[in-house]
């Protein structure tokens, strides 16, 4: 019998989230559905552990036995609970995203008259969005949304200056869109094996001329995305040089904490494959450039997620910083990181990298040495 589609779901969660749903559950449920907690309580403690949630005791027959009920109540009961699971992942979102969750709630209480509560929270709210640094695409849609019940609120006051703020509402959305719209501009054209087989219709030249410089000013990553396409879509072969440094000053000066996280990851990915094509085509020149933003993803921990290190960017780090004669970061790095890869690859690894860095070094006896060490090697080491 498969698996339903609420087992299926609820192994997605880790235990302190399914520990969150057990409390959400008996919170936001009513003494009438004692059979839909029961069986949810039966689940949640007899299979706490999520690889307990394939055990042929929560197959539907079972759980029916169990429970005392027929097939067509158990399907009932698991379709409930299923809804109540999906509910809760929208609640999780909604904590996360505390600028949605006052928008909501305060076109709630103007739905039902009550400005004054809903004054209270927008006040709140645009306190907590002023004291914003990172200027992404969400801040921008966070201040349209807040544009927009500010617009809200003095409608409801009778407020006839509350036409003035439509302009604003556009102002915001618009920066929105045109981040959005440069961003996956990008990620298009990094794509080149798609754009190939596939007839998109990117006018380039027409969204360049809608990034102004006023737009380019208004946060620093409307400036880096532009950048970033000029140099992606060779609109730039005028001054090349010149459009690349200015990217990678943008990055660096904004990566600390005007970027969001997740922008700078795209940034700095997109930059390291433009970075790679230039050097399979004989450029060299990029191999600096390439390292640094290496450095600033090391930085960030997007390479270290739960602190591991994928072992091919441990071996080609090093690799790559030889090749620029940056030894001292590549004898550093080597040795902070290494805890960073599996236990039964660190020793290994570890020799390996100081053997590169000696024979960049022409320092071919150290380098022997270190090989000496290396047990096991795969065939693309």
């Amino acid at each position: 019998m498969h698996q339903t589609s609420f087992l299926h779901l609820i192994k997605t969660l880790s235990d302190t989230e399914l520990a969150g749903f057990h409390k959400f559950l008996y919170t936001y449920s009513t003494l009438e559905q004692t059979q839909k907690l029961s069986l949810w309580t039966y689940i949640y403690y007899k299979h706490f552990k999520k690889e307990d949630f394939d055990s042929d005791q929560l197959k539907k027959a079972a759980l029916a036995k169990r429970q005392g009920v027929d097939l067509g109540r158990i399907r009932l009961l698991l379709s409930a609970l299923h809804k109540h699971l999906k509910n809760y992942l929208v609640w999780l979102k909604m904590k996360e995203d505390e600028a949605l969750r006052f928008h909501f709630l305060v076109e709630s209480l103007l739905e039902r008259n009550n400005l004054k509560e809903a004054n209270i929270e927008l006040k709140k709210a645009n306190k907590l969005h002023a004291q914003q640094t990172v200027k992404d695409a969400n801040f921008f849609y966070t201040q349209h949304l807040l544009m927009y019940d500010n617009y809200n609120f003095a409608q409801h006051q009778n407020n006839r200056q509350a036409t003035l703020n439509i302009q604003d509402i556009i102002y915001y959305l618009d920066d929105y869109y045109w981040i959005q719209k440069l961003k996956y501009t990008c990620v298009l054209l990094n794509n080149t094996d798609i754009l190939v087989n596939t007839t998109l219709d990117l006018d380039i030249n027409h969204l360049l001329a809608q990034i102004t410089e006023t737009r380019r000013n208004s946060a620093p990553v409307v400036d880096i995305y532009y950048h970033l396409l000029l140099v992606l879509s060779g609109k730039h072969t005028s001054a090349i040089s010149e459009t690349w440094e200015q990217l990678l000053k943008l990055i660096h000066n904004n990566s600390e904490n005007t970027l969001h996280i997740n922008d700078i990851e795209t940034i700095i990915n997109l930059s390291l494959n433009y970075c790679i094509r230039q050097f399979r085509l004989g450029n060299e020149a990029y191999l600096p450039s390439q390292l640094a933003l290496y450095k600033i993803m090391l930085q960030k921990g997007i390479l270290t997620p739960n602190q591991q290190l994928a072992i091919h960017h441990y071996k080609n780090l090093v690799r790559l910083a030889c090749r620029v004669k940056d030894f001292k970061w590549a004898i550093t790095f080597t040795s902070d990181y290494q805890h960073y890869l599996p236990t039964e690859n660190q020793t290994n690894y570890y020799h390996l990298n100081y053997a590169a860095i000696a024979f960049y070094q022409q320092n071919y006896e150290s380098a022997l040495a270190h090989l000496r060490e290396v047990k096991k090697m795969e065939t693309h080491d």
